[in-house]
């Protein structure tokens, strides 16, 4: 939907019958349709900011769009409503101590404090940074930590997409009993990282994709830093009659370690 003073403008692109189809998105697809559509009515004016007391000027970063922090670099100033004042400021922005060649981060375990220079960064979560990425390639990755480093906790190099932290899932079973499957990703900074999968503290392997009966808790160990992230849920298990859950076991599902994606589990 798009609107001006004088038109809205609204298109819808898909299947008639609902079928989805990928990458067909109201991003990719629809969006451009709009501002077609509005270019060809080629609208006049825009519309009058309210007058009183109603919105504020702030700076904001350009980058994230959040209001601006001590760290940001690229900002500016918009017109928001007086309750825009109440957000957060941008947490994307923070200072990372880099190498003086500024290839590699590093910290007062393995570097003179004459030898660190400190950076302003815009840097995003794993998962976030994996698709903005994708949009975006002047997005800058941040640099690893230098070898001999200690890894910096603040900053996730890896993090769970699916299963979130305390989700409920259930797993039915099909036609035949079988029980069907549901996938397991995780997105690391490092794509070559090597990632190591345990189920139940029971080594499974470092392959990338394993198929294993899912039970009671799935940990992922990252061998490149001593960090960990930690996730879970609870399972159920049975299957499936008109719609209704019968039968079942349930566990729960615990996961801490690297990135890996697309890992499939049965």
């Amino acid at each position: 939907m798009a609107t001006t003073p004088e038109y809205v403008v609204g298109v819808w692109a898909g299947n008639a019958d609902g079928e989805g189809r990928p990458g067909l998105t109201g991003v990719s697809s629809a969006g451009p349709v709009v501002f077609d559509l509005l270019s060809w009515l080629s609208p006049e004016g825009w519309f009058e900011r309210p007058e009183g007391d109603e919105l504020t000027l702030i700076s904001v970063c350009r980058e994230s769009g959040y209001r601006a922090g001590v760290d940001c670099t690229d900002t500016v100033e918009e017109w928001v409503p007086v309750s825009g004042l109440k957000t957060e400021a941008c947490p994307y922005h923070r200072i990372v101590h880099l190498n003086s060649a500024r290839t590699n981060r590093v910290n007062s375990s393995c570097a003179a404090p004459g030898q660190i220079v400190s950076e302003s960064w815009f840097v995003l979560p794993p998962a976030m940074e994996h698709f903005y990425r994708q949009k975006n390639p002047s997005y800058r990755v941040l640099p690893a930590m230098a070898p001999g480093c200690e890894g910096d906790a603040n900053i996730p190099e890896m993090e769970f997409i699916y299963p979130p932290r305390e989700a409920g899932i259930f797993i039915p079973r099909d036609h035949t009993g079988e029980r069907t499957r549901f996938v397991a990703e995780l997105l690391h900074r490092d794509p070559a990282a090597r990632v190591f999968w345990h189920l139940d503290n029971t080594y499974l392997g470092e392959k990338q994709s394993i198929y294993t009966s899912l039970r009671y808790q799935l940990r992922m160990v990252n061998i490149q830093l001593p960090l960990s992230i930690i996730t879970g849920i609870q399972l159920s298990e049975g299957s499936i009659s008109n719609g209704k859950r019968t039968g079942g076991r349930r566990g729960g599902l615990g996961g801490s370690g690297a990135l890996t994606r697309g890992k499939v589990f049965e």
